[in-house]
Parts: C-alpha cells; structure tokens; sequence
C-alpha cells in the first residue's frame, strides 16, 4: 500500500496536522517572546516539584508556571506568609517574562517550607 504525503495508516494522527499543530506552538512561543511573556504551560528549564499538600489536597504534581500559579492561588492553606506573597510575586514576573522559570519554582520551594509542606522533586 503507497501512501502520499497527505495520507497516514489507519489510527495515526495526520502528517499534516502534526506539522500545523508544531508551527502553532512555536509561532506561540515566538509571539510570547516578542511580548515579553513566558510560555506559562511549560519550560524545558523547570524540573518538576511534587508538593504534599494536607488535608483534602492531594499531592500536587508542579511542572509549569501555569501550575505554580493555580497552586498558590487554590491550593495554598494560607495567604499570609512572607514567602507566599515572594512566591506569588515571583510567579507573575515569571509569567511576563521578566525572570526565568526556575526563580519561579525556586520560590515555590522557599513558600512550601515556610508553610511547612514537604516538596519532592521529580525526576523527568
């Protein structure tokens, strides 16, 4: 069976909308770039974090700003600490490009410690 370029095997994605899907995400993060925001949903430079939150939490796998952000803002059992407000600070630089991911996640861990939850990382 010969397949051309626009064809694929039964239960394979589509050649073609792989590419598409490929360019939109690099003209994305190319677009961020010039407006000097971060790619929110992920970084090469972050290693993930596994933060074992209490109560009804579960453990939380962090592996992006995006994530950071979702758990200081839902997650966190209190919004007073020092450490916090860095973090959530840190985070919003972060998040518009000013500083590199890793300060981001770096401040989570100092904020985890200041509310006393243990952090693990993760390796990938």
């Amino acid at each position: 069976m010969l397949l051309n370029s626009s064809q694929n095997l039964p239960g394979e994605a589509p050649v073609a909308d792989q590419r598409r899907a490929s360019l939109r995400a690099r003209k994305r993060r190319l677009s961020m770039q010039r407006l000097g925001m971060a790619d929110w949903h992920g970084s090469e430079d972050f290693a993930p974090l596994m933060l074992v939150m209490s109560g009804k939490e579960k453990p939380r796998l962090v592996r992006s700003l995006r994530e950071i952000a979702d758990t200081l803002i839902t997650a966190w059992p209190a919004d007073d600490g020092e450490e916090y407000i860095a973090a959530v600070k840190t985070c919003l630089d972060a998040i518009q490009g000013d500083i590199p991911a890793k300060a981001a996640r770096a401040a989570l861990i100092r904020a985890a410690e200041e509310a006393g939850i243990p952090v693990i990382a993760v390796a990938h």
